[in-house]
């Protein structure tokens, strides 16, 4: 009877209260949790013990893994770029999700997000002012694809849960996922992981408040492509030796949805570099390469990657 529910907030510092705006999330398993540590004084007391102790800062987060859903997948590319178009194609949509440039709010980078989740038991748990700090897609070879959503939220509370109310349709699998490089289809690759990482951190204030104030930016956005490759010639090591760029393209085509339309998917990083594909022989078996890639800003497209989605939602 477990139930995990999110929301986009119309802005910073007020969760979201609508309870149909808030999106189902079909999910693996969760490990959202309120932190309050203990503080202990560091003075000397003629003794072995610790001094006093006082209730730290309080904050929340955690990760949600799931299966990529063609509906729910649009909540979390938002929540992960900040930003989301959508365009009407017949009885169907396309949402395309770019990072955005811009902060947010002074004490938040990117739109926040409420979630709601309900243990089973006695009260729901609110999580506020949501960011995706990490969002990570795993396609692996014989299994159905899994998202990973890493939270960071400022405050927590407690409240009567609401009632979900599910997607229709099915998560997408390893068969409908197809992969390009550099413009050519590419079938070496057994499985892919794309991180997509915001480098937020928490920030505390003398506001004379108890939990966070913002959570904004301490790096650099990046883009990270791992994954395990065949090693039939030494085509994509050449590649990697002389420190070339090659477009990447993972499509992910799900059911037919009127019009001709197609369940889509498709995951662009205009620019690509190999950081490591190391080529070894550890044995008489077969040779492949567990190789490490970064997508790098593309300034004729603007963008270091961007996400399209097509389906029957009006929008995000």
């Amino acid at each position: 009877e477990s139930v995990l529910r999110i929301a986009r907030q119309d802005s910073a510092g007020t969760a979201a209260a609508t309870t149909t705006s808030f999106h189902s999330v079909p999910f693996i398993s969760e490990t959202l949790v309120t932190n309050v540590p203990n503080l202990f004084s560091d003075t000397i007391r003629a003794r072995y013990e610790q001094g006093p102790s006082a209730p730290g800062i309080i904050s929340a987060g955690g990760d949600v893994v799931m299966r990529m859903h063609p509906d729910t997948v649009g909540v979390f590319a938002y929540a992960w770029t900040g930003a989301a178009s959508s365009t009407q194609i017949n009885s169907c949509y396309s949402h395309v999700f770019v990072p955005r440039q811009t902060t947010f709010h002074a004490d938040m980078a990117l739109p926040p997000w409420t979630v709601e989740k309900y243990p089973g038991t006695d009260e729901a748990h609110f999580y506020h002012d949501g960011q995706c700090n990490r969002l990570t897609i795993e396609v692996a070879g014989a299994q159905y694809a899994r998202m990973t959503a890493s939270m960071m939220f400022r405050t927590h509370s407690t409240a009567a849960k609401t009632t979900p109310v599910f997607p229709a349709g099915v998560e997408y699998t390893w068969n409908q996922a197809s992969l390009s490089l550099a413009g050519a289809a590419n079938v070496l690759w057994e499985n892919v992981t794309l991180t997509f990482d915001n480098a937020l951190e928490y920030y505390a204030a003398l506001d004379g408040t108890t939990v966070y104030r913002r959570v904004l930016r301490n790096n650099y956005r990046t883009v990270r492509v791992t994954g395990l490759a065949d090693f039939p010639n030494n085509d994509q090591f050449d590649i990697f030796r002389q420190g070339s760029e090659q477009a990447f393209d993972l499509t992910m085509k799900g059911l037919t949805i009127g019009s001709g339309n197609i369940e889509t998917l498709r995951v662009r990083i205009p620019t690509l570099r190999y950081t490591s594909y190391p080529v070894q022989i550890g044995g008489p078996n077969r040779i492949t390469v567990g190789f490490e890639a970064i997508g790098i800003y593309n300034t004729g497209s603007a963008l270091i990657c961007d996400l399209t989605l097509v389906n029957t939602r009006i929008s995000y």
